[in-house]
């Protein structure tokens, strides 16, 4: 049944991929300690088992649920233009994240193994890249996040956090096994996690959002003592509120700290304006897209892509490594009718093939999920064809 399933699924898939308009949305729930677990699995428009796709976790907040956090934060959309898949899953009564507020913890719920578990699921059925898994949460779901960068940090590459601190009762329990690149989203007149810490909801003990930051700057290590500060345009649509952003790059293993601090912003998920009246919401930035930019950075295991001397003379074809991105820019004369690109093995068999017409002046394409070793890409157009050397290292 397991096999027939899988066929059935793979059908689905290469259906969705030809159809320059489909997408799906996967209800699913299994049991889990005895509990029956849900969560929806929304797929974009292109998606076949070679893509390797990566995979966010979108957590809801407390009270909510995977529906309601799907359509208040819009993260289909941002999935369905950038081609990752989106899991949003259910809590039990409340996520287990540590804080000893929800009935999930006080119940025993293992959510770590959930998320883990369902991270199996999505690997055997729609072959997601396992070097590219992310979470971001809001408010309770932020704090789930935090956990997860705390107790699943082999499995999750990078967590965001919109309304949502650190909880104090993680502080002494929180030994993540590699440094985990975070990423704030506050609001300074957030009256239910309060920005200078305290007590959330007026009960349980958390963090500030300053002594957050400096939490995972001890825990990543050689993070810069001061950030990097950007105040974002403002759009002239919330005039009540204004961000700024404080950035910690370059920290060990090159993982890197994003504080969005949301001046006059209040408790929700700043981008998407809900129905009804609200107070503190920012427009000048969505914080799904913030989290997918984010993300998109950083991969499980850091990727190091160097240039080795090669055949293409200078003037001629360029070809650039972005190994935070994992990304390959070709870059042509602007004279070329049509390229071919090939990412082939040291022993000439391709791996990967790209073909391209009506060319612009350049092209960017993710690099597969390739094991350490030398790799060569041959770029051939109707001009003439060149071979760039690769070491890729993992």
């Amino acid at each position: 049944m397991i096999k027939f399933s899988k066929i059935i699924l793979l059908t689905l898939l290469v259906n969705v991929s030809l159809s320059a308009h489909s997408q799906i949305n996967i209800y699913k729930h299994f049991i889990y300690q005895g509990v029956n677990r849900s969560y929806i699995v929304h797929l974009p428009y292109k998606i076949y088992p070679s893509l390797h796709l990566p995979v966010v976790f979108v957590l809801h907040g407390s009270g909510g649920n995977a529906a309601n956090i799907k359509v208040k934060t819009h993260y289909d959309d941002i999935s369905d233009t950038a081609n990752f898949v989106v899991c949003y899953p259910n809590a039990y009564d409340g996520w287990a994240d540590g804080m000893m507020a929800s009935a999930a913890d006080s119940a025993g719920i293992d959510d770590v193994g959930f998320i883990s578990a369902i991270i199996d699921t999505l690997i055997d059925l729609f072959f997601i890249n396992p070097e590219r898994i992310y979470a971001q949460g809001l408010s309770s779901g932020g704090f789930m996040c935090q956990r997860l960068a705390c107790d699943l940090s082999d499995r999750i590459a990078a967590v965001a956090t919109v309304a949502a601190t650190f909880a104090e009762s993680m502080t002494g329990q929180c030994n993540p096994l590699r440094p985990v690149p975070v990423m704030l989203i506050h609001g300074t007149n957030d009256p239910d996690v309060p920005e200078a810490g305290g007590l959330a909801a007026g009960l349980f003990p958390v963090l500030s959002t300053s002594s957050t930051v400096n939490f995972w700057k001890e825990k990543n290590g050689s993070c810069p003592a001061s950030p990097q500060i950007i105040f974002i345009p403002q759009l002239g649509l919330s005039p009540f509120t204004s961000v700024m952003l404080k950035k910690y790059s370059f920290c060990n293993d090159s993982s890197e700290i994003l504080w969005y601090s949301v001046i006059g912003g209040g408790h929700n998920w700043p981008g998407i304006q809900p129905v009804g009246s609200g107070t503190g919401i920012n427009l000048d930035i969505n914080a799904g897209i913030e989290g997918w930019k984010f993300f998109k950075r950083h991969h499980l295991t850091p990727l190091i892509v160097t240039s080795v001397p090669d055949n293409i003379k200078t003037g001629d074809l360029k070809i650039s490594v972005d190994s935070n991105d994992n990304v390959l820019g070709i870059f042509f004369n602007g004279n070329e009718k049509w390229a071919r690109l090939s990412i082939l093995s040291s022993s000439g068999k391709i791996i990967r093939s790209y073909y391209f017409s009506n060319l612009t002046e350049s092209a960017q394409l993710d690099i597969p999920l390739i094991p350490s070793g030398i790799y060569f890409i041959s770029v051939e157009t109707d001009l003439a064809t060149y071979v760039k050397k690769l070491a890729i290292i993992r």
